[in-house]
């Protein structure tokens, strides 16, 4: 299912999971095994989005829990860098004029 999840024909469907993505992420962390909590928080990953809103939503829980365990962290800081990586190819390819 996660696989499939940023694979929509309107990405604006995924607008809506971004609050609910950062909210239960902490305890889908806590209730699962390491490598298929990993997996959730990768592939539920609004991604698909890539705009500042997910940028500052991601950074922002970052920032306000430094309490949450240090692979949880990894992870979303690495969704975090892929989500800016995205961000500046989109700026690379946005036409100039």
């Amino acid at each position: 299912m996660a696989l499939g999840f940023g694979r929509v024909h309107d990405k604006e469907l995924l607008r809506p999971f971004v609050d609910r993505y950062f909210a239960i992420i902490g305890e889908v962390w806590e209730s699962r095994t390491l490598h298929i909590a990993e997996g959730l928080a990768v592939g539920f990953f609004p991604l698909a989005l890539a705009d500042q809103s997910v940028l500052d939503a991601t950074q922002g829980w970052l920032d306000t829990n430094p309490q949450a365990p240090s692979g949880l962290r990894r992870t979303v800081a690495e969704n975090r860098d892929t989500l800016v990586r995205a961000l500046a190819a989109q700026a690379a390819d946005a036409p100039t004029g």
